[in-house]
Order: structure tokens, then C-alpha cells, then sequence
């Protein structure tokens, strides 16, 4: 009850500060408003949306479920990551997951096939470069060629944060772990768990206020799009995460 009313006086005090900024501007004359309206009208569009772009999670080395690290290099793995912010004690969030599963596995097998086509590509790409250089040089082995179609970049990837799996210690709490490991199994879902951090917490996770949120990142952290806050009955995923793969092209 305590952590609540804190977070409803700090936003009673942003609002009283955005109040305050508002009365001082009234102040300025009508040909300084005007002057404002026509700087923003003008501002290249290039510009503001680079100021809406933000390193949401930032910089950051934690562990997932399993125990194994992770960093935020995670998000270079795919083009599109949905983070997936949730707790264990909300049933709605464990419905959305088995939805969720079913999701990943629907784009699990476009990856394959997205793998499939730049293989093709690859292969395509070393016939023209044999013919036309086989004379002069020595084309490279065909292994190293294997070695990039296996690690070929995936198109999508969920990643989820069980916010609630530390004890009043900052420690990942076994008993959780165990429940999330539980959760997910009978969720069928198998995408990574990663544990909040110190990191995680100060750049994003001490914002969030509804469960679940739904962020979306590129491969280089940035977010795509707005966040999406509470538990909807039907969301049309494929529609969502078609949008944000072709906003990160």
C-alpha cells in the first residue's frame, strides 16, 4: 500500500511540475507562440522521430531461467524481439503465454523458411562469383559459407521478464524460478526467461505499472513503436509483429 501511494505522489508531483512549465509559457506573447507553431511545423520529420527512438532496456548482464547469461546482445539475435513483461501471480499473463507459445512456434518456422531463402541466396551468390573469378583467384571453402547460412538472422524471437522472481534480497529466488520453469512447461511455451537486474530495473522495469507490457525492440535495442499496457481478450499478433518487422527494415 506504501509503494502505492509513493508512486501516486511522484506522479501527483510531475503533474504539478508540467502544470507549473504550462503557466509560465502562458507569459509568452501571441508572435512568440506563433513563432514556436511555425519551428515545429518546419522541424525535418527525419529529426523527431530519431528523438523518439530510445535504448529502452539499455546495457545490461543478467541470467535467464536456466541460469545461462544473457546480455542485451540477445536483441541482435533477431530483427524483431517482443519483450514479454509479466508476474507470476497474474492468471492473465499466464493465459497470454500459452497464446504466445503458439505465436513463437507459427514464427519459429518463418525464421526456418527465411533461413531456407538466403541460403539460396548464398548458394546463388557463390555460382556467379566461381565462374567469374575461378581463373584469378581461389574461391573461399564452402564451410565457412555453411558456418553463416546456420547462424542466418531470424525475422522475430519473444523474450520475457518475469518481474517478480527476486526475494527481499535482490536475488533470483529458486522457489520462483522453479514456479516460472512450471508456468512455461505447461504453457508449452519455450522461449528465454530472463531475471530483472539491477540494470533492467533502473532503465525500464521500476516504469512499468500494468501488467502484462508488451515492448518491441530491433536487433540494436531500440524500441518499435509505443509500448502495449494490460491484458486484452484477443490481440491480433501476427498483424502487431508483421508491422514491427517491416518498421525494422
Amino acid at each position: 500500500m506504501g509503494t502505492r501511494k509513493r508512486k501516486w505522489g511522484v506522479l501527483i508531483l510531475a503533474v504539478c511540475l508540467c502544470w507549473v512549465g504550462t503557466a509560465g509559457c502562458g507569459k509568452q506573447t501571441r508572435q512568440q507562440e506563433m513563432a514556436v507553431e511555425r519551428e515545429d511545423q518546419t522541424a525535418p520529420k527525419e529529426e523527431i522521430i530519431q528523438e523518439e527512438i530510445e535504448l529502452i532496456f539499455g546495457e545490461f548482464r543478467t541470467n535467464d531461467t536456466e541460469y545461462r547469461e544473457v546480455t542485451q546482445d540477445i536483441f541482435s539475435e533477431s530483427d524483431v524481439t517482443m519483450v514479454y513483461i509479466w508476474a507470476t501471480f497474474s492468471e492473465q499473463c499466464i493465459t497470454e503465454l500459452g497464446q504466445l507459445a503458439e505465436i513463437s512456434a507459427q514464427y519459429q518456422e518463418k525464421n526456418v523458411e527465411n533461413s531456407t531463402l538466403q541460403a539460396k541466396s548464398v548458394e546463388n551468390t557463390e555460382s556467379v562469383e566461381n565462374i567469374e573469378y575461378a581463373e584469378n583467384t581461389e574461391y573461399e571453402s564452402s564451410a565457412e559459407n555453411t558456418g553463416c547460412i546456420q547462424h542466418a538472422q531470424k525475422r522475430f524471437q519473444i523474450v520475457g521478464i518475469p518481474i517478480d522472481t527476486l526475494d527481499q534480497s535482490g536475488s533470483a529466488s529458486s522457489v520462483q524460478i522453479h514456479e516460472i520453469r512450471k508456468i512455461m512447461k505447461e504453457s508449452q511455451a519455450d522461449f528465454r526467461q530472463i531475471l530483472p537486474s539491477y540494470h533492467l530495473i533502473v532503465t525500464k522495469l521500476k516504469e512499468v505499472t500494468e501488467l502484462p507490457e508488451i515492448v518491441f525492440v530491433d536487433q540494436n535495442g531500440y524500441q518499435l513503436g509505443e509500448s502495449r499496457k494490460g491484458f486484452e481478450e484477443e490481440r491480433n499478433w501476427n498483424a502487431i509483429i508483421d508491422e514491427m518487422i517491416a518498421a525494422a527494415q
